[in-house]
């Protein structure tokens, strides 16, 4: 661990778009590893460097736990080393590195410096549109590069604690991601944000659609980073609903929920 305190919701962001990256390579691909500080969230950087034994899953699961050590001693600056049993008679094998860190970048908001960032994987954080289109009660999240995907979110039920969402979301990305790509997801899934009470539920509109569109694999992960995106833009979070929609029918239903064996919400 580093003595470099770091905010909390760059650390969230950053690794949720080093998620995304690997949400979109084979869950047991070689993964080449990386650098990763994100446009508006560039006062925290994520490092994984090359490993011949590194793969996306053990990323995913690295990024995963690394982050849980963080909120739970101080989100200071770690170096994660990812080991495998080596099997009888042989030690435990290293298989990569992640290091999430203080950047020397200078922080910039996307609203006052639009300019591309000169870092090695170019992961905007404000490449969505949102509009809120019937007050407070429901909103709209519509794509700029995906123009048939969009999101209808009603998020108006008790407070939840931002590390059990971000928590709850990074575990469902690694979970879909090894899932059957090739045909429509058809299963429910459910994921706890770690030792905190907050769940998300995720699964199709229906299970057994009639006909197209599918909940496929691609729109799913988008669901899950764009919802991530609106509740941190707009500080919504809250228990409630967000329903996925392709070509303007519903295809994907998501819930944040409190599970009752918790007595109360930690706080952020």
């Amino acid at each position: 661990d580093g003595d470099e305190d770091l905010p909390d919701k760059s650390v969230f962001m950053n690794i949720l778009a080093v998620l995304r990256e690997l949400s979109r390579q084979q869950f047991n691909d070689h993964f080449h590893g990386g650098e990763w500080s994100i446009h508006g969230y560039d006062n925290v950087a994520v490092h994984i460097p090359p490993h011949p034994r590194l793969r996306v899953n053990y990323a995913m699961w690295g990024l995963n736990h690394g982050v849980a050590h963080m909120n739970g001693n101080g989100y200071q600056s770690v170096e994660v080393h990812m080991f495998l049993n080596g099997g009888r008679g042989v030690g435990p094998v290293e298989v990569g590195i992640i290091r999430i860190l203080k950047s020397n970048r200078v922080n910039r908001k996307p609203e006052t410096d639009p300019a591309p960032l000169p870092h090695r994987a170019q992961l905007a954080a404000n490449a969505t549109s949102f509009r809120n289109t019937s007050g407070v009660d429901e909103d709209n999240v519509s794509s700029l590069d995906t123009p048939n995907y969009n999101l209808r979110l009603n998020f108006q039920g008790p407070r939840l604690s931002t590390w059990g969402v971000f928590a709850s979301l990074f575990a469902a990305i690694a979970e879909v991601a090894s899932w059957d790509r090739s045909r429509p997801i058809e299963a429910q899934g459910q994921t706890v944000g770690g030792s905190t009470n907050v769940a998300l539920t995720f699964r199709p509109w229906v299970f057994q659609p009639s006909g197209p569109p599918y909940l496929y694999y691609d729109p799913m992960m988008w669901m899950f980073d764009r919802v991530a995106k609106y509740m941190i833009r707009y500080n919504r979070f809250n228990a409630g609903e967000f329903v996925l929609l392709v070509d303007d029918q519903p295809v994907g239903f998501g819930e944040f929920s409190r599970l009752q064996r918790a007595a109360q919400v930690e706080e952020d």
